[in-house]
């Protein structure tokens, strides 16, 4: 992947912008708590009552250290909200008022991956103004990824480009501004390809991705979305596929579905991605070829758990060409679904 150094250190350039430095330290510490259990499979786990998910050990340490930041934070008088998958909602103190900012935090995003060692695994860190009601997708001002096994961040100012914390051989940290200009294959054939199936039939999901995947040079799964969307990011993959959500809505009919409690991708598993992708001149939409602007970071229901329409499609490209081709052939893949299961 073509790089161009960045003049400015990496410290230099995260302390010129407080919340980025906040949002770093952050996704620092939560790489430092979450280490010692990164690769320690627990069962018996118990079902979070927000998420109604999993609560592995990696996320409750996490999730603790998410915590005990924004409580540093408040102290100092910061008046920084934030919204995490297993607690929600958190608003400042009161005496504090207004969020200044709010944090849209996935602490490990891809914690099954996770609890076997495995690298698919991410802190996802996506900041918008504290004055935006409801905030959607196109508010996102801020991005940090943070690959936990690789130890790899990279970080993202809307109209700012996209750059990368490298260690230098001096043994501090520069910035690698990642290259908008890349050489992008125009057809499929010459693509690679990432997508995710988890909690879904198979069988049924199969049919609407075959087309695609058939044509494609090369394809793996990843149950991350933000680590297959590091994916584009980073110059490994041509295309990204998540197509479970659409599924679903299309088909209430039948069981695409096959996992209890199972669910599709979230906004908070790629708005800082989708932030990146913007910035180095990709497309990513959702699976009926819709704008993402529009979709918000946070819903719950009345009893605050997390709404289903907070879940999500994805399909993202290098190019505007390799969008519209990957586009047509799942169009092609839901028509084959309807096709031989159509609805009585």
């Amino acid at each position: 992947m073509a790089e161009s150094e960045s003049r400015l250190q990496a410290g230099r350039y995260i302390s010129t912008y407080p919340e980025i430095a906040f949002a770093v330290g952050v996704a620092r510490k939560i790489a430092e708590v979450v280490g010692p259990v990164y690769g320690i499979k627990q069962n018996n786990v118990p079902i979070n009552e927000i998420s109604h998910d999993f609560n592995y050990v990696l996320d409750v340490k996490a999730e603790e250290a998410v915590g005990a930041a924004f409580g540093k934070a408040w102290r100092k008088g910061l008046a920084y909200g934030y919204v995490t998958e297993d607690q929600g909602l958190v608003l400042p103190p009161p005496h504090l008022k207004t969020p200044e900012v709010m944090f849209l935090i996935d602490p490990v995003d891809g914690s099954r991956p996770a609890n076997i060692g495995a690298e698919n695994a991410c802190v996802n860190i996506a900041l918008v103004k504290g004055n935006v009601n409801d905030p959607t997708m196109v508010d996102i001002e801020m991005g940090i990824v943070f690959a936990l096994k690789e130890r790899l961040m990279l970080i993202a100012r809307k109209g700012e480009g996209v750059y990368q914390v490298a260690p230098s051989l001096k043994g501090d940290a520069r910035l690698y501004e990642l290259n908008k200009k890349r050489e992008a294959a125009d057809h499929l054939a010459d693509c690679s390809i990432t997508f995710e199936t988890y909690s879904m039939s198979n069988e049924l999901l199969g049919i609407v991705i075959d087309p695609l995947l058939s044509e494609v040079s090369f394809k793996t799964e990843s149950p991350s979305g933000s680590y297959s969307a590091l994916s584009l990011i980073r110059g490994q993959n041509e295309l990204i596929l998540d197509v479970r959500r659409r599924a679903m809505r299309d088909f209430p009919h039948l069981p695409v579905m096959i996992k209890k409690g199972g669910k599709a991708l979230t906004p908070m598993d790629i708005a800082p991605e989708v932030l990146m992708l913007r910035e180095l001149g990709m497309i990513a939409t959702d699976a009926y070829g819709r704008s993402l602007d529009g979709i918000r970071l946070w819903h719950f229901n009345q009893d605050n758990s997390w709404s289903t329409e907070n879940q999500i499609s994805l399909v993202a490209a290098v190019s505007p060409t390799l969008h519209k081709k990957a586009m047509s052939r799942i169009e092609e893949g839901f028509a084959n679904l309807s096709q031989k299961y159509p609805r009585d």
